[in-house]
């Protein structure tokens, strides 16, 4: 299998690494960086809850989160997006020593002792970044829906796909039904101006529903509680 798009087989016959660039002992981060935080082993946990409903994060990273392939506005602000997603901006870089500090804490990019490999790692970064496979991977389609509908709403290829899928299972006439009220409504809602209305509303209600959504339960008690039910048994 290659390894960052590079075929590996000589590298595999002469017994030697495929990324001959790499600095073993460092590691370089650039732009920003979503959901940056150091979290406990038992993450998430009952503070994760508190922590979201206190509109302090986690949301989910902002690419993450989609409709129609437009990204939706998690907050009011940037700003407020960037807080409640945990998300760091290492600009032209974030170097850490991933030996010395594996769980990369110390950030040593203002450190001058550290100049020179900083700027021979962003060097080559640039370098590797002008052959970038990056394709225009196109647009959501409908048509991609229909065939998933047809496959028991399985995801799968869609262009010149005859032959690729063995027949499905004969469905019910409450499945077929079902099946044509999702399709009608996925076309409707993927003419041009009712998607464009659409997503235009789901924007902004979008914002509000991310900042009162209810996350989920703590199940744990409080200590309070554990302290209290504990004192009743005790004599």
């Amino acid at each position: 299998h290659p390894v960052d798009s590079v075929p590996q087989w000589q590298h595999i016959l002469k017994n030697q690494s495929g990324r001959q660039s790499l600095h073993l002992s460092s590691k370089l981060v650039t732009g920003k960086q979503p959901l940056s935080a150091w979290v406990g082993p038992n993450y998430p946990n009952c503070s994760t809850v508190k922590s979201i409903d206190e509109h302090n994060g986690p949301l989910p990273a902002p690419d993450d989160v989609k409709i129609f392939g437009e990204s939706m506005p998690l907050a009011d602000t940037p700003e407020e997006v960037d807080r409640q997603t945990w998300t760091v901006d290492c600009g032209a870089g974030c170097l850490v020593n991933v030996q010395e500090d594996p769980t990369e804490h110390t950030n040593l990019a203002a450190d001058p002792k550290y100049k020179d490999l900083m700027t021979k790692m962003q060097g080559a970064l640039k370098e590797l970044n002008k052959d970038l496979f990056n394709p225009d991977r196109g647009l959501d389609r409908v048509a991609a829906c229909d065939v998933a509908i047809e496959q028991d709403r399985t995801f799968g290829p869609f262009v010149a796909a005859d032959d690729f899928y063995s027949p499905a299972p004969p469905k019910s006439f409450a499945q077929q039904f079902d099946d044509k009220i999702l399709s009608a409504t996925l076309h409707t809602l993927n003419g041009e101006k009712v998607k464009e209305g659409f997503v235009s509303a789901l924007k902004k209600l979008g914002t509000k529903a991310f900042q009162h959504m209810n996350t989920d339960k703590c199940l744990v008690p409080s200590r309070e509680a554990v302290v209290s039910q504990f004192e009743q048994f005790t004599v």
